[in-house]
């Protein structure tokens, strides 16, 4: 079906190509460019944003807004994949915010967008597998932390999305000065940022990323919610939802993919650390 409307969209006015995209909604839909227009030309004439909230990926490379659609070696019909342009602790996100990718997807799909949402340095960094330790932080200090977060968002209700960053000694003062320095001796490295968040939006997904930070601890704070699953994925194309009870601490760095599935019930509650050695955080 998709072929036959992708026919019907070749025949088109002489000298434009036509684009196939994956938008961020995860449905894919079709552009008439001139190739010698800039790319961000799209993003503004068609769509009416600025090329500062979207990228695009083509073959794997991140496209430049200011090149135009013949310098970025793009031909009739092919695919580019629309992403939003985060700043912060994400690096990119794969078009299907809703997961439905997820349940769509073949092995080399992931394995495609793996590779695309790789980060690129100088110094690459040495991937290393994400671990995770079950009940790692003690059911109190979890309780304890979940108050703190739910004292701090009462002024701020309409954020259905609540993050804020505080200090290890704010957190020390919480759960006490043990727990921190067991937490930093596992993350095995300086602490340069140290936020929580609490997440109450249903349906709610964070695409699948990488991360700004080189190096990233996360602490499960409860489990009454429903959804909301941290999800990695691998180079192999294979995914990984680990089982995380209160207290369980999950570290990745900035070579892992990983996303969240939808929330579909409840709040659900979180403590990072963040390293950005050796990264450009602008």
């Amino acid at each position: 079906m998709l072929e036959d409307e992708l026919k019907h969209h070749m025949h088109d006015i002489e000298g434009r190509i036509t684009l196939r995209i994956k938008c961020t909604d995860g449905q894919v839909r079709f552009a008439r460019v001139d190739p010698a227009e800039q790319i961000q030309q799209l993003l503004h004439d068609q769509w009416g944003v600025s090329a500062a909230y979207f990228r695009f990926i083509h073959r794997g490379q991140f496209m430049v807004a200011n090149q135009s659609w013949s310098e970025a070696g793009v031909k009739n019909g092919d695919m580019i994949y629309s992403i939003f342009n985060f700043r912060g602790d994400v690096g990119a996100l794969v078009p299907a915010e809703s997961m439905e990718f997820l349940r769509t997807a073949t092995a080399d799909d992931l394995r495609d967008l793996a590779a695309q949402l790789k980060i690129k340095s100088n110094e690459a960094p040495i991937e290393v597998p994400p671990r995770c330790m079950p009940e790692f932080l003690d059911v109190c200090a979890c309780d304890l932390l979940t108050q703190w977060i739910e004292s701090r968002f009462v002024n701020k209700k309409a954020l259905e999305d609540f993050q804020e960053t505080h200090t290890i000694e704010a957190v020390a003062q919480i759960i006490g000065v043990a727990n921190v320095d067991k937490l930093m001796r596992e993350f095995g490295t300086r602490v340069d940022e140290v936020r929580i968040r609490r997440l109450s939006t249903q349906m709610k997904a964070v695409g699948l990323h990488t991360d700004h930070a080189v190096k990233t601890l996360q602490v499960a704070l409860n489990a009454d919610f429903e959804g909301g699953e941290l999800i990695y994925v691998f180079d192999d194309g294979q995914t990984w939802v680990p089982h995380r009870p209160p207290g369980t601490v999950t570290i990745h760095n900035n070579t892992v993919v990983h996303g969240v599935t939808p929330l579909r019930r409840g709040v659900r509650y979180g403590l990072f650390f963040l390293h950005f050695q050796d990264i450009d955080t602008k």
